[in-house]
């Protein structure tokens, strides 16, 4: 069988990986590592509960793949042994001991699915999708090594190059863009011409498959039009993705549509996130939405209502709002996350923004819970 058919989106880690090939014959084993050594393991991809590579074997090119299957993991591959074959051993066996060299699906393989994955009928060859990626994997599909700096003409600071070949951008790893040319390259693209050319849903695509990327300025171009654009941005938004997403990247794309609608007075962009909350247990994002389009009262009173009742998860959501609010709005949090952290950072920085008589009966309830004769 060489179609991927499961539903179950659980993360594969290296221990998982690690135990089933434990119970790999060792000749099995051995095998794998000759393809493995020869360099035979040409594509290899990683999602979600899946993984899949194309291989090179002696006599044709085989597709084993691994994936999260009515509760257990199990493999298989298009070389149609019954048992665990050389080839998914291999798969294995590379991604354990090399598991930045998996890239998540390019794009390429988004648009010629154009339906969830799990839903690709039995019919569709494995093999025509896996060969969809291109090889060798380029260096803007791979996660960015420390001091690594991007190799040979990126194009990345062409935006007419880039509306032509969207595939750069959609597969560009995000961990390129804390390399800051790269960034600055892209929040600064400046030609409104082109990008209303490129149209729309063009970026609205490229956005929802790769959320990472920092196209608030290209959004900005629509402005004027988002309230026209709102039935294609909650159709992306509901559409299930082709390829399956990890949940911080299915975060990060929930996040950017609902941004793009929050300007819309007519979306109920509360009611929207709450379709979500899963993604927004301590309902930050809520609160930033409510924020940004009907100011700090109401977003504060909303918070207010749903305070959290772990210590860290009011440790997290009082420095957010610390980060948000302007002074006079987020002093309370300021005090109440210096008396609970015991910061002396804050303390010094609070000295400047209190009147002397506030400051001093703040100094003297800090120096009474964390000074050092203070009872624990």
């Amino acid at each position: 069988m060489s179609h991927i058919v499961s539903q179950n989106h659980a993360d594969l880690t290296i221990a998982i990986v690690d135990d089933y090939i434990g119970q790999i014959p060792e000749r099995t084993r051995r095998q794998a590592r000759d393809y493995l050594y020869e360099d035979r393991c040409i594509r290899t991809m990683s999602m979600p509960g899946r993984l899949i590579a194309e291989l090179k074997g002696y006599h044709d090119s085989y597709i084993p793949y691994f994936e999260l299957s009515h509760d257990s993991w199990q493999g298989a591959c298009t070389c149609g042994r019954n048992n665990v074959c050389s080839h998914l051993a291999a798969l294995l066996i590379n991604f354990r001991d090399r598991p930045d060299t998996f890239v998540f699906p390019p794009y390429a393989i988004d648009q010629a699915l154009g339906r969830p994955w799990s839903m690709v009928p039995h019919e569709v060859p494995g093999f025509r999708i896996v060969r969809l990626m291109p090889t060798p994997v380029p260096w803007w599909m791979q996660r960015r090594q420390a001091g690594q700096a991007k190799a040979g003409p990126a194009k990345l600071d062409s935006l007419e190059y880039l509306v032509h070949h969207p595939a750069m951008l959609a597969d560009l790893h995000p961990s390129w863009l804390e390399e800051s040319t790269i960034y600055e390259e892209i929040v600064q693209w400046k030609n409104r011409r082109l990008i209303r050319q490129a149209g729309f849903s063009f970026w609205l695509n490229l956005w929802a498959y790769n959320p990472y990327l920092p196209l608030e300025n290209v959004f900005s171009v629509f402005h004027e039009d988002l309230e026209n654009f709102s039935r294609v941005i909650l159709s992306a938004l509901w559409q299930a993705s082709p390829v399956p997403f990890s949940s911080d990247r299915t975060w990060h794309r929930v996040h950017r549509l609902l941004s793009l609608l929050e300007p819309v007075r007519s979306v109920p962009i509360l009611w929207l996130w709450n379709q979500f909350q899963a993604l927004d247990p301590l309902h930050l994002s809520r609160t930033r939405a409510l924020m940004n389009r009907d100011g700090l009262e109401p977003a504060i009173q909303y918070i207010e209502q749903h305070w959290p009742t772990d210590p860290d998860d009011q440790r997290v959501v009082r420095r957010a709002l610390i980060d948000w609010l302007p002074v006079n709005k987020k002093l309370p949090y300021w005090v109440a996350d210096c008396l609970e952290s015991g910061s002396r950072q804050d303390l010094l920085e609070l000295q400047r923004v209190l009147d002397p008589h506030s400051f001093e009966n703040l100094e003297t309830l800090f120096n009474r819970r964390w000074s050092p004769s203070a009872e624990p």
